[in-house]
């Protein structure tokens, strides 16, 4: 994924047009821009700015883009890694040993006699039989280092191969050169449209002392961001910004932790909070919630964190790194009693974590590789390699949890004495209330010794001179995190799980496709309303929203699931709207009868579950992050007129299920979550074939 920045350089679509960053005011935190149609000027707020990209009303686009197009704004998405060829796949994680490998060591220069060591140690490591040459490895660091470290950058792009042969003039080729050193190098860092029309100036000045037939012809922008895209990094940041700068960002980890800028390493890992915690509605115990937490390693800042009743999964790291990496702007109209902002975001450098199986998916490692994230997992049994993360965990516990009713008393359990449903008082939306509270208002303004300064005080100084890394747009970041899938477009659009998606565009990409439609689509595991489709031609994901809107509305793909397998008991035939209404009406009606006998802690905990008592991500219109439960009122009844996705239920009386065989189906944990973050269907698939 390429990355970007709110800084002077950098384009964004918005309202319609390209606008170019001319500057940034440090201390009013103001942008100023420039509209490249018209040259219109306005000024925004760095806090807008922010909010408007969670909101998809800006996305950021490169130069190339704003020259040559204008971007349909959170309606596209460029194919992420996960989509591409398993061949082309393979060949670039193959490129990306040998990248990391150098990246690993601190090498003064990228030379034949540097390089060549480490191609033979990866060589032998992989059992590699054709290992690369030391100048094609040089430009595999170069392309991955100007892509963000994005994978994508180290895969072979075919459809764009032509004549590769140089066809400038060696005079051109030598003014390019002297604009490069006399423009590019400064250290006040023109941009290289600054080069292209200092060559252009060059160039015409030349040919006025030469014949006609002898002129030099001008080279496209292209051709010199090209030229300028060969450079040396190392080079390119010395020049620019000076030598100290050059060794801080090119130098390798030394021994112990050392950290010198923010989010260039951050620590994520899970825990059960040692806490009862009861039902919004009934007052009921739930069980003790999980909390995943990733925290910056330079400021000691909580960058994200995911509270639910699931155990540690592939879903809860890639929702907290969806709350870690997106700007918390709906925060305060979530949360009025904060009193302080949580400016804490952005894409990570490196990811540490521990030897979970969540953290060995593949569609984790997959992500990162896309984000440009460095996984580096902890050696086992030794919780000081995340040293942070385990700190952390321990204020939670002493100075959250241990002052608050809700704690756990284990001995008091034991004898009896502890009455959960009397002394248990902390409600499952006021835990995750306090914990944004405590981790904004408390502990982000808390002194720590081992940074001597707060956490945010530290964040605020340190993103002066390092500001975070922000992906494209949100549907990017939501199709990078995504659930894979692969589907056949019907004329009635895509199915995934008895849902149908389809609009205009579907359709449209289905005429296209006429001989080979079937298309992989990306799924928020958090929100079923809507899903990415991959448009194979132009590689771009095009959002797809769910045809009956009102069932698919908030709900998460875990609930959805349990509704519908509780339809197929009462309904052999495919699954329809009607039967999922009705199935979630009598669902709802064991829920209630479950809290009125009150049974073991374990089942209210898996009932918290589907009822969606999670922190999740929700549309950004309404904030990133809410506390939901689901109530009978919430309900929706079945509409009789909405013949396209209803069919009579003609199931005897006599195949319906107990309500105590139904409650024992819906605490069973979901078949089919494995570390590969692929969900696996029983019977048959559900393709439209």
């Amino acid at each position: 994924m390429s990355r970007y920045q709110f800084t002077p350089g950098h384009h964004i679509a918005y309202r319609g047009g390209i606008w170019h960053i001319d500057s940034s005011d440090p201390n009013t935190q103001v942008l100023r821009l420039r509209r490249l149609s018209d040259g219109q000027v306005i000024s925004m707020p760095m806090k807008e700015a922010v909010e408007l990209l969670v909101r998809e009303a800006i996305e950021f686009v490169s130069y190339e883009e704003a020259t040559t197009t204008t971007p349909n704004v959170s309606h596209w998405v460029l194919a992420d890694f996960a989509s591409k060829p398993a061949e082309q796949k393979k060949k670039g994680l193959r490129r990306l040993k040998y990248v990391q490998a150098v990246n690993e060591l601190n090498l003064e220069s990228f030379t034949e006699k540097t390089l060549t060591p480490v191609i033979a140690n990866v060589a032998k490591e992989i059992g590699d039989p054709k290992p690369p040459s030391w100048i094609s490895l040089y430009r595999w660091i170069r392309a991955h280092k100007q892509a963000g470290s994005d994978i994508r950058a180290l895969l072979d792009d075919n459809a764009s191969k032509g004549n590769r042969r140089n066809r400038l003039s060696q005079g051109v080729t030598s003014i390019i050169k002297q604009s490069i050193d006399s423009v590019f190098f400064r250290l006040s860092a023109p941009s290289v449209a600054s080069v292209y029309e200092d060559i252009l100036l060059r160039i015409h000045k030349e040919n006025r002392m030469r014949n006609p037939d002898d002129a030099l012809v001008a080279p496209s922008y292209r051709t010199v961001l090209r030229q300028v895209r060969k450079l040396d990094p190392m080079l390119i940041t010395e020049k620019r910004r000076g030598k100290r700068a050059a060794e801080r960002e090119f130098r390798a980890y030394g021994q112990g932790v050392v950290t010198t800028r923010p989010l260039e390493r951050v620590e994520i890992d899970h825990t059960q909070l040692d806490m009862f915690v009861i039902d919004d509605e009934s007052h009921l115990p739930l069980g003790r919630p999980y909390l995943t937490v990733a925290l910056d390693h330079f400021t000691r800042s909580v960058v994200g964190f995911y509270i639910s009743f699931t155990p540690p999964s592939a879903i809860s790291v890639m929702e907290c790194l969806k709350h870690a990496i997106l700007p918390k702007v709906a925060l305060h109209a979530s949360y009025p009693k904060i009193r302080n902002t949580w400016d804490v975001y952005g894409v990570f450098e490196t990811l540490v974590v521990d030897n979970g199986k969540e953290f060995y998916s593949t569609a984790f490692e997959e992500a990162c590789l896309q984000l440009g994230i460095n996984i580096q997992y902890s050696p086992p049994r030794q919780p000081w390699y995340k040293s942070s993360i385990e700190r952390y965990f321990g204020t939670v516990n002493r100075k959250l949890i241990d002052s608050n009713p809700g704690k756990s008393m284990k001995e008091l359990v034991q004898l009896a004495e502890y009455n959960p449903a009397k002394d248990a008082v902390i409600m499952f939306s006021s835990l995750v209330e306090i914990m944004h509270m405590w981790v904004v208002d408390i502990y982000q303004q808390t002194f720590n010794e081992r940074i001597e300064d707060t956490p945010s005080a530290k964040w605020r100084k340190a993103v002066e001179k390092f500001p975070p890394i922000l992906p494209r747009s949100k549907s990017e970041l939501e199709v990078v995190l995504g659930l894979q899938e692969t589907r056949k477009i019907q004329p009635t659009g895509v199915q995934f799980e008895g849902l149908r998606y389809n609009s205009p565009s579907l359709a449209h990409l289905r005429r296209r496709l006429v001989d080979k439609p079937v298309v992989d689509i990306k799924i928020d595991p958090s929100d079923i309303s809507h899903i990415y489709v991959l448009d194979p031609i132009k590689q771009e994901y095009i959002r797809i929203p769910a045809v009956n809107q009102e069932y698919t509305a908030g709900k998460t793909l875990f609930q959805h699931q349990v509704i519908k397998n509780n339809a197929r008991e009462h309904a052999q035939s495919t699954v329809n709207m009607a039967a999922l209404f009705e199935a979630q009406e009598r669902i709802q009606k064991v829920i209630e009868n479950d809290r009125g006998l009150i049974k073991k802690r374990k089942g209210t905990q898996k009932l918290a579950r589907f009822n969606n008592v999670s922190q999740k991500t929700k549309d950004s219109r309404t904030g990133p992050i809410s506390e939901e439960t689901i109530s009978r009122d919430d309900l929706i009844q079945e509409n009789e007129t909405n013949q396209e996705e209803t069919v009579a239920d003609a199931t005897p009386q006599s195949a319906k299920p107990s309500e105590d065989e139904l409650l024992a189906s819906l605490y069973e944990d979901t078949d089919g979550w494995e570390a590969g973050y692929t969900l696996k269907r029983k019977g048959e698939e559900e393709r439209g074939e």
